[in-house]
């Protein structure tokens, strides 16, 4: 009992005197010792040490507390992000799809002259019009930077909502399934075959003049008999029908997938109002 009491006094001696509570116990169990009263004793150091645990949890309690308060406000700064990057695609695909359909109403707009015996000035003009706006190949880049970096810095496993989850990776895997088709497919085909075609053939720089022009196509010194104008068998007027059947096919699924990324933009975008618990969102940019 006498060598515990000491070694008890050297190891103890800085902590007595910070912490009087500690040692006012110290002196109850030295005390109890003293007296030979074990089970009092046993019950003290228990004692200590449950509080010695319960301030251990107390204080693991408050840290992942405090830890889970950051990781909320962090996730509630990225939800926001997304939030303003969904409706910016949201708006840029409003857009796109509108100018997609004015091209597929172009194309079809030509397509029903081509077997027209005599076309009038009016219907040239308009063609060349038309044709203009075909070259309008207007892509489906959507903003992605919220979500690349998210998922490059492992924060997208933060967000709580299994559902939201799922729905954010499933609309950015969508764009970029849309980027991968549209660049092996769509761009291909304008760049190598529907551009070159016209500008072997057609007046390539007037029919762009003739879509940034309010003049008459008469006026810009265009051929005076159009390649379309010619018999339909003959093999180039057969290659332009076929092209601009491969340009509407082309752009009829660029435009359904446009319609169905705003589908999911909707969707997102409604799930993430749903699931910000403080909307502190910024205007799209137009």
């Amino acid at each position: 009992v006498y060598q515990r009491q000491a070694l008890y006094s050297i190891l103890n001696l800085e902590v007595n005197k910070k912490i009087p509570m500690i040692n006012f116990f110290r002196k109850i169990r030295r005390k109890l010792a003293d007296d030979n009263q074990f089970f009092k004793y046993s019950r003290y150091a228990i004692g200590e040490i449950l509080l010695v645990v319960i301030g251990i949890l107390i204080a693991l309690q408050i840290n992942n507390w405090n830890e889970n308060r950051l990781a909320k406000i962090e996730e509630e700064k990225y939800l926001n992000a997304l939030l303003i990057e969904t409706n910016t695609n949201k708006e840029f695909l409003l857009s796109l799809i509108e100018d997609r359909t004015a091209i597929l109403n172009a194309v079809n707009y030509t397509i029903d002259y081509l077997n027209e015996p005599i076309l009038n000035s009016d219907v040239i003009d308009s063609i060349y019009s038309k044709l203009g706006r075909t070259f309008n190949m207007s892509f489906t880049l959507l903003n992605t930077s919220t979500y690349s970096e998210m998922e490059s810095s492992g924060r997208l496993q933060n967000i709580t909502n299994d559902s939201l989850r799922g729905t954010i990776v499933d609309f950015y895997e969508y764009i970029e399934y849309v980027n991968n088709i549209q660049d092996r497919g769509p761009v291909h085909f304008w760049n190598q075959d529907y551009t070159p075609f016209f500008q072997k053939h057609l007046n390539y720089s007037k029919t762009i003049q003739s879509w940034n022009s309010d003049l008459g196509l008469h006026k810009l010194d265009l051929p005076p008999v159009p390649f379309w104008a010619l018999p339909k068998t003959h093999p180039l007027k057969i290659k332009f029908y076929n092209l601009l059947s491969r340009y509407y096919t082309t752009s009829w699924w660029i435009l359904r997938s446009q319609k169905r990324l705003l589908e999911r933009v909707e969707k997102l975008n409604s799930m993430l109002l749903d699931n910000l618990e403080i909307e502190t969102i910024a205007e799209p940019v137009r």
